[in-house]
């Protein structure tokens, strides 16, 4: 359910060329096809097409209902009861559950006996208040009882794992980017290097770029990833290119500013369609999120670049994909000089980042598209069963 997205999208053309599955994607949502804030602080709208290549229908509500609600209330469209009912789907996946639209999806499914799939991004490195986690302790208890779960990391498998679902009905679908798509762009945008540096204002005497594409967010704590910067740049020639905006914006520039940060240049937001332009012009990646980054897909999209990546331990995806001193670094998302120092490292030592930059790559060669599909299948199968499963594959 959900809404259309760049980071989503891959993901069902990919499932619809399956020919053992007829995949509909029923969306809540057309947030994703109309110029909304998505936390930029303006309008914006994707530059990308989010429609062709798979089967997709809206509920009722779709074109005024957020993406993403904010609490159980926020998505309330009651024609999904009768979307599923008439769709007789044998397997929904649920996108989520925080909203009255997934409870009423839930429910028509299972009181129609057929298969339920629970797929959301949670983890457990945050911890919420007394008061919901004892709701949540109630509530998610007796709702994933209902169906089975698909784990987009290990962080969220954790979080699956708390909440009473037990191994056999845990399936693992981690959350991937289009690797073939980002890297194709990598080679054909390497040779436009320098060029791609001047256009966001990075000079040629800039030194190794660190680049950060988040919202200017509290949660992305940007402010924290500009201390840290500064300090690696009082020892050594580097440039910090940041791909977004958003509430902090004024802040950043003020902090800037402020403490005469030198070779700090804002791109603004940075549309999908020239997205690859600043991680070809970067030679490292960081996010150093504080809280709920439930995944962060923009590091696996960094490392199809071949860039190293330096991360906070609040990020979700950091013990799945980032290996400490292969191709990248975690750090405490309250430590500025732990951060700068895995950053000085980088900065610092060409041989080391290109090494660990192909390390990224490396890593890639088992988180893809396809083993997500492979997992989003294995699920299917398994709640089917086999003779149901052997009919489709036949």
């Amino acid at each position: 359910m959900g809404t259309p997205t760049p980071t989503k999208v891959p993901l069902y053309r990919r499932l619809a060329r399956e020919p053992s599955v007829d995949l509909t994607v029923v969306y809540a949502s057309s947030e994703g096809l109309r110029t909304h804030d998505a936390g930029f602080g303006y309008g914006v709208k994707w530059d990308v097409d989010l429609e062709s290549g798979y089967r997709a229908s809206f509920l009722r509500r779709a074109d005024i209902s957020p993406g993403l609600g904010d609490h159980f209330w926020s998505v309330r469209d009651t024609s999904v009861v009768r979307a599923i009912a008439r769709g007789r789907f044998e397997v929904v996946s649920l996108g989520g559950y925080n909203s009255l639209t997934y409870f009423l999806g839930a429910m028509t499914q299972r009181l129609s006996g057929r298969a339920l799939l629970f797929r959301e991004e949670q983890t457990l490195l945050d911890p919420r208040s007394l008061a919901k986690t004892l709701v949540k302790e109630a509530a998610l208890r007796a709702l994933f009882r209902q169906g089975s779960a698909l784990c987009t990391s290990r962080e969220n498998r954790r979080w699956f794992e708390h909440y009473g679902v037990p191994q056999e009905r845990l399936f693992s679908a981690s959350y991937a980017v289009d690797n073939e798509t980002l890297q194709a762009d990598a080679r054909r945008l390497a040779s436009d290097r320098a060029r791609l540096r001047h256009s966001f204002g990075i000079a040629d005497d800039g030194g190794p770029v660190i680049l950060s594409v988040c919202r200017f967010v509290p949660k992305k704590q940007p402010l924290f990833l500009l201390e840290a910067f500064r300090r690696v740049r009082e020892q050594t020639r580097c440039t910090l290119l940041i791909a977004g905006s958003g509430e902090l914006e004024a802040q950043m520039r003020e902090k800037v500013e402020r403490d005469a940060i030198p070779d700090v240049k804002f791109a603004g937001f940075v549309n999908r369609s020239r997205i690859a332009e600043a991680y070809v012009a970067a030679d490292v990646f960081a996010l150093l999120s504080k809280a709920h980054e439930t995944f962060g897909l923009v590091v696996l999209e960094a490392m199809n670049f071949g860039l190293p990546v330096v991360v906070s331990e609040k990020v979700g995806c950091a013990p799945d994909v980032v290996a400490n001193g292969l191709n990248g670094y975690v750090v405490s998302h309250t430590d500025p000089d732990a951060a700068a120092r895995a950053l000085c490292e980088l900065v610092a030592d060409a041989p080391r980042r290109h090494a660990m930059g192909q390390a990224s790559l490396k890593r890639l060669e088992s988180w893809s598209l396809d083993d997500e599909v492979a997992g989003f299948l294995h699920a299917i199968a398994t709640t089917v069963g086999p003779a149901r499963w052997s009919l489709a594959k036949g």
